[in-house]
């Protein structure tokens, strides 16, 4: 009733004792039963409560029904989806691996004429499609290289002939003009000197030019072999300019040379090295102009200062000539390479000398380098490292590829 008394009550014998009474608006659950109470009001006047308890045994039960349906429905679900997973696995990871053992096949065995068989026109099969054409491309290049290879041997072979059968007559040339030039001074006008001269000088030229392309020939054959020597310095540099002394001096060029104090000695193949700088002063004199100077410096640079990060020797050569434009400082060391190639070019050459000069430089783990000023002078610069250092690693790789190149 209104002051919260017991009215009326109707129980079933299995309820249990029933709560105290609530006298507020109330749901809740509690010891199985499910408690509902609402104020009865009429017209504002509250003229009591109803209060209901009822089981919720039934609700358990079909609580615990659908819990038991759903890990059951759960349980079947995980069941075919290992089912499915398993059968996709077979329709896409065994094509996948299929692949992946070709794969590792033709990478161990290098054999590029094997394909891999094609089961569905799906994905996978335009995958299996792209790897077939690329193994079509890599054999066709494979086959390219080799005919290239095969042609470079001829070619290598037909040079080394080829110099053998030039050089045997040149030599011929060159040795019987000296005896001429030698012995028969006398008896010859000036008109006939100046003619024996001048066939002597094409003959040391032309056989300088045989000389380079079997040597460059060697170099792209992988057959130029560095003999190292522990070598001195000085003696190599003051060697090379007395015998270009006697070419510069018909065009009234002297050179200078500035060695740094206690210079380390260099393991070099000494032919090489000498090469290197005969090729720098040639190049320096023919570009040059008349009573002017080449000058010739080398010196000693630390690791931090070389472009090797390793104690190393620089040589340095300089002239007065008509210098290199900034975009054809790296185009210069190519083979047959000119400046200037028209057919009425003031300079002679070939454009070997300084792609040799690049590749004995490299085969030492060396560096060259050019520093240039239109109608000024060039400077060639050689660094080399000195005995017992060690070029780094990338530094090796960079120069290998780059004499591979």
């Amino acid at each position: 009733d209104a002051n919260g008394k017991l009215f009326s009550s109707y129980r079933r014998s299995d309820t249990g004792t029933a709560p105290p009474l609530p006298t507020d608006s109330r749901a809740d659950f509690g010891e199985n039963l499910l408690h509902v109470s609402q104020p009865v009001i009429y017209q504002s006047e509250r003229y009591g409560t109803v209060y209901l308890g009822t089981s919720t045994a039934e609700l358990d039960q079909k609580i615990r029904t659908y819990l038991v349906t759903m890990l059951t429905a759960l349980l079947v679900l995980l069941s075919l989806s290992v089912l499915v997973a398993l059968k996709l696995q077979g329709l896409i990871s065994d094509p996948i691996q299929n692949l992946a053992r070709a794969a590792r096949t033709i990478s161990q065995g290098h054999d590029y004429s094997i394909r891999v068989t094609k089961t569905a026109d799906d994905e996978i099969g335009t995958l299996y499609d792209s790897f077939n054409q690329m193994l079509v491309q890599i054999e066709r290049r494979e086959e390219e290289r080799d005919r290239a290879d095969q042609r470079t041997r001829e070619k290598s072979h037909f040079l080394a002939h080829m110099s053998h059968e030039l050089r045997t007559p040149l030599n011929s040339i060159i040795g019987f003009s000296d005896i001429l030039l030698t012995r028969s001074a006398e008896k010859l006008t000036p008109k006939e000197m100046k003619f024996l001269r001048n066939i002597n000088s094409s003959g040391d030229h032309l056989l300088g030019i045989i000389n380079n392309i079997l040597d460059l020939s060697k170099i792209e054959a992988g057959k130029m072999e560095i003999v190292s020597e522990r070598v001195l310095v000085p003696e190599i540099v003051d060697g090379v300019c007395n015998v270009m002394k006697g070419f510069a001096s018909r065009r009234g060029i002297i050179f200078t040379t500035e060695f740094e104090e206690r210079l380390p000695p260099l393991d070099a193949d000494p032919i090489q090295l000498k090469q290197i700088l005969y090729n720098l002063l040639s190049n320096a004199v023919k570009f040059s102009p008349d009573h002017s100077s080449v000058a010739v410096r080398v010196r000693q640079l630390g690791s931090k200062e070389s472009w090797l990060e390793v104690r190393s020797i620089e040589f340095a050569v300089s002239d007065q000539g008509i210098g290199i434009e900034p975009e054809d400082r790296e185009r210069i060391f190519e083979e047959f390479h000119q400046l200037d190639a028209t057919a009425g070019r003031k300079f002679e050459g070939t454009g070997l000398g300084l792609a040799l000069v690049k590749n004995f430089v490299e085969l030492h783990r060396g560096k060259v380098q050019v520093d240039s000023t239109p109608g000024q002078g060039s400077t060639f610069r050689v660094i080399l490292p000195c005995a017992g250092s060690v070029v780094s690693g990338s530094r090796a790789a960079g120069s290998a590829a780059a004499s591979e190149a």
